[in-house]
């Protein structure tokens, strides 16, 4: 697999093999059934299975004797190889004691047939069972205490990529044996919230554990791991982030709750997930908007960095005033959202989440664009006044996909009807001639 995730482009992009694995199970599945069609012995080959047989008791007395004499050493493939031996033994056997066919399948054969069946059913689930680790329903209904003190925050939470790393991968995954799987050993990894447990709680999160993100946002989470705490708090206020859950307290900062493994803290002045901001800085690409985000004169509070993809009219901000005014979510749903607002200014309403392409906003019911703001985030400019803000998620690959399936399915629908009826009129034909034949032969 490490050849494959290194060589084959696209492997990379997956953070471990499990996804992988279904090509895996689906073609062990198919063997097993190629393997159990063929499963068969003739009078020709019974000297040859019996030496064959001879063979495999010896493999599996070398396993075994390697496992005695090797005591102390890592014994995978000795323990593999005893397996090996016994499985074949019990397949070589089988073949030998299959009945002779005597035209029609008599009672003996069916217990044959069925004794088969159930050696490759076992064979699988002996294979298999080791690689699905069971613990209590009681590790999942069990509530999180971290959750509980954040449940009624209306902010974000933020886990420290750090930590976040650490706690997995130092300590609970090291993917040398599943682990412990009780409530006592899980409960207090429950409690760090890393990616993606806040859902237990339905707990919005600032991070991500999918393997594919979005490279505005990764880049906006790298500058946090980069900067001190102040610059930190200052980024993490930005992304509607009210706590920050790691190992390493900021002294200064105001702590909500500290476990064995985990402290939560509050960030100072954290940003509505939706707001208006008059003021705008405009710059033209992301290295501008990192430089503005990241300068230590930049207030997200008072200031907005809009990227112009687009060179057209945008709203003057050199006049207006600097303030931040909270925006009122009212719908949301999976791919939209709707946002109100009674702007005192001509500015723009900032929405915390992130910027994509595929998003169409309108406002007050007229289309208008969406722009890239505070590097990884989405913004509408609106006039003073009242304001009702409509975004929804339409991608033009869905829409593509979906026409192209459409198409593709109405071609092999018709192509399918032609077949069917091509072969009625052969067997027809065929039919015909041989009613004609039979007329001459009487």
């Amino acid at each position: 697999y490490l050849w494959v995730f290194d060589m084959v482009p696209g492997f990379s992009f997956f953070q471990a093999p499990a996804r992988l694995l279904i090509w895996y199970t689906v073609a062990v599945a198919v063997l097993a059934g190629i393997g159990a069609q063929w499963f068969e012995s003739t009078d020709q080959s019974r000297p040859h299975w019996r030496r064959f047989l001879a063979a495999c008791v010896a493999l599996t007395l070398v396993g075994v004797s390697g496992q005695v004499w090797l005591a102390g050493r890592e014994l995978t493939f000795l323990v593999a190889t005893r397996n090996l031996g016994i499985l074949l033994i019990i397949a070589v056997i089988l073949l030998l004691l299959k009945p002779a066919s005597t035209g029609s399948i008599s009672v003996r054969e069916r217990f044959w047939q069925g004794g088969v069946v159930l050696f490759v059913a076992l064979d699988l689930l002996w294979v298999a069972w080791p690689l699905i680790p069971l613990t209590s329903a009681s590790v999942y209904s069990t509530p999180i205490t971290s959750a509980e003190a954040l449940k009624d925050q209306p902010y974000r939470y933020f886990v420290d990529e750090q930590f976040s790393y650490q706690v997995k991968f130092d300590h609970y995954f090291q993917f040398k044996t599943f682990g412990p799987t009780d409530l006592v050993h899980l409960q207090p990894f429950k409690e760090t919230l890393v990616p993606n447990l806040g859902v237990y709680a339905h707990l919005p999160s600032a991070n991500n554990n999918d393997p594919l993100v979005v490279g505005h946002w990764q880049t906006l989470i790298d500058l946090i791991d980069k900067h001190l705490p102040q610059e930190q708090a200052r980024l993490l206020a930005m992304m509607n982030a009210g706590t920050i859950i790691n190992n390493n307290p900021v002294p200064t900062w105001p702590t909500i709750l500290e476990s064995e493994v985990a402290v939560i803290q509050a960030v100072p002045k954290p940003l509505p997930r939706a707001y208006f901001l008059s003021h705008a800085v405009y710059v033209d690409d992301d290295r501008g908007a990192v430089a503005e985000i990241t300068s230590p004169g930049f207030d997200p509070g008072r200031e907005v960095v809009i990227i112009k993809l687009e060179d057209i009219t945008v709203p003057g901000s050199e006049s207006a005033p600097e303030q931040m005014v909270p925006a009122r979510i009212v719908a949301e749903s999976a791919g939209r959202i709707g946002i109100e607002i009674d702007a005192p200014a001509e500015g723009f309403v900032v929405l915390t989440d992130t910027f994509y392409p595929g998003w169409r906003a309108a406002v007050d019911g007229q289309p208008v664009p969406i722009w890239p703001a505070n590097l990884a985030f989405r913004a509408v400019a609106v006039q003073a006044g009242f304001h009702t803000i409509d975004m929804d998620y339409h991608p033009l690959t869905f829409t593509f996909g979906l026409w192209t399936s459409i198409v593709a399915c109405f071609i092999i629908g018709v192509a399918m009807i032609r077949l069917a009826r091509h072969s009625n009129n052969r067997t027809s034909h065929s039919n015909s001639k041989s009613i004609i034949n039979n007329w001459k032969n009487l």
